[in-house]
């Protein structure tokens, strides 16, 4: 009998964290779990901490799964190979540098099953610095899921979101760039579900820190990552004649790489998607400090316009 939920979790350089991330994991209420730890040729003690920890929870070894990827492939790679090694009715992933509240996917789980939902999304907390700020799994409410996806207001993570597992089978994706995978993937799989439910409260924290993929990559690299991504939803929303209803959701998703981009010199900024230069302060809902540091770079006012560069 398969797992009413699998949970994905990706290791590589976490020692300082994944002991955390594991008792979380291990104690969590709900007993159905299946555990795919994907080890993406980790440097450092993370797997051995892991194995050491397990110790502790022998009701939960013949639940553990742990894969090895034999050179490092990425965040991209490593959660597809997880979700191919799954058998859970749903599938949810977590970082290794976060933590699950003990309740996480027991309480995703009889949303999904109270409701029918495809997608179950709980709120979360953002860990930065010893400081904590609250997320919203939706911004805005009764927005058609799959637009909000697109336009950012159900931010794309992975970790927040309970799935049914049979809508991955229904994902072609090849990974592109590990920065904006998610979303990628994330898209496809709200087009296909019949029915998305939230639960407003913060059950997952994700943590910041100097190692995160997205301080790693820069402002230059992670403007041209999301860019590579983006590429690939523009021609899955093609192939799906989706380009035309969700045109302003596009222009979104081309103005977050280039708000992403403000670092760069001002004419290679303004080569990137041109065609939404001026668009751009048209898009409904759109935040006004991102359209303000927009002008300013239009303007060439670089000392102004990197107040408003997105952290």
């Amino acid at each position: 009998m398969k797992p009413a939920v699998s949970v994905i979790i990706l290791v590589y350089n976490v020692e300082k964290f994944i002991e955390q991330c594991a008792r979380c994991l291990f104690e969590q209420t709900l007993e159905d779990l299946e555990y795919i730890f994907v080890d993406d040729c980790s440097p450092d003690a993370s797997i051995e901490i892991l194995n050491r920890v397990l110790e502790d929870y022998p009701a939960r070894r013949s639940q553990v799964k742990i894969l090895h990827n034999e050179v490092n492939r990425g965040q991209a790679f490593s959660r597809d190979r997880g979700v191919s090694a799954a058998t859970g009715e749903y599938i949810i992933h977590c970082d290794s540098d976060d933590y699950p509240s003990k309740n996480l996917y027991e309480t995703l789980l009889s949303k999904a099953r109270e409701t029918g939902a495809d997608i179950v999304v709980c709120d979360y907390h953002i860990l930065n610095e010893g400081v904590i700020n609250y997320g919203r799994g939706c911004r805005r409410p009764g927005m058609d899921p799959f637009a909000a996806i697109l336009y950012g207001s159900i931010p794309a993570y992975p970790w927040n979101k309970l799935v049914r597992g049979s809508l991955y089978g229904k994902v072609e994706f090849q990974p592109v760039a590990n920065i904006g995978e998610d979303k990628v993937v994330l898209a496809q799989i709200f087009h296909f579900a019949s029915k998305v439910a939230f639960v407003p409260e913060p059950l997952y924290t994700y943590r910041l820190h100097d190692g995160s993929t997205c301080k790693l990559a820069g402002v230059r690299g992670l403007a041209y990552l999301l860019g590579e991504n983006l590429s690939v939803i523009m021609d899955f929303m093609e192939a799906n004649d989706l380009d035309r209803k969700y045109r302003w959701a596009i222009s979104a998703m081309k103005a977050e790489v280039q708000i992403n981009s403000f670092a760069l010199p001002r004419r290679k900024y303004l080569a990137i998607y041109p065609e939404n230069r001026f668009r751009l302060f048209l898009i409904p809902g759109f935040p006004l400090e991102w359209k303000l540091g927009h002008l300013t770079k239009l303007l060439g006012i670089h000392g102004i316009s990197c107040l408003f560069r997105r952290s």
